[in-house]
């Protein structure tokens, strides 16, 4: 588990440093995965309590990336209304195990992650938007299972792993989508100078 939760951090943290440009975007972006780093193993620790902790880590820097760009108001309910399907659909699985072993699910989480990149095409929020459903979805699964007087089934270390692969392959998504503007843009300027694109 640990060589997993590393690994996804550092491969992040690599993707942040070198194809992110230097802004105060990048910084918070490499702060957040430094913390992600280094509490590990808050998980292990009998004092401190790791669900409330991861909710209120997701929560802060969800915020702060949410908030860098500006939004309409009715746009500051989706992440809200987001995290209630995603409440519903970590307790569905924790009641019915069986079906997160089916390998369709992943690919829900992929065309979900998809249709976020086409909701909000700019990073700052994307990040947002992906860690403000998994701090509110998870807030809301664990008041539900509290009532029924369970034992954190659900905020550990797999939460985390879940966040940054989401994370992956956002930068992924959005890394496609700016090289191909990028290319729309090279296109028009060929074409304005009169030059023949290949």
């Amino acid at each position: 588990m640990a060589a997993i939760y590393y690994w996804y951090a550092w491969f992040l943290a690599l993707i942040i440093f070198f194809f992110i440009p230097a802004s105060s975007l990048r910084s918070r972006l490499l702060l957040f995965i430094w913390i992600i780093m280094c509490t590990y193993s808050f998980g292990d620790n009998p004092f401190i309590n790791f669900q409330l902790y991861s909710i209120l880590l997701l929560a802060i820097f969800g915020t702060y990336f949410w908030k860098i760009t500006h939004k309409h108001m009715i746009q500051h309910f989706w992440p809200i209304v987001l995290s209630i399907g995603y409440t519903a659909v970590q307790l569905f699985l924790l009641v019915q195990p069986v079906w997160s072993r089916l390998p369709g699910i992943y690919l829900g989480v992929i065309f979900f992650l998809f249709v976020l990149h086409k909701m909000f095409e700019d990073l700052p929020s994307l990040i947002g938007v992906w860690l403000l459903i998994n701090a509110f979805g998870t807030l809301w699964s664990y008041l539900v299972l509290s009532i029924y007087i369970l034992e954190e089934p659900i905020m550990n270390q797999q939460m985390i792993i879940f966040v940054l692969k989401g994370m992956v392959v956002l930068f992924i998504m959005y890394g496609i989508h700016h090289l191909k503007y990028s290319l729309q843009q090279q296109k028009i300027k060929t074409i304005k100078k009169g030059g023949a694109y290949v």
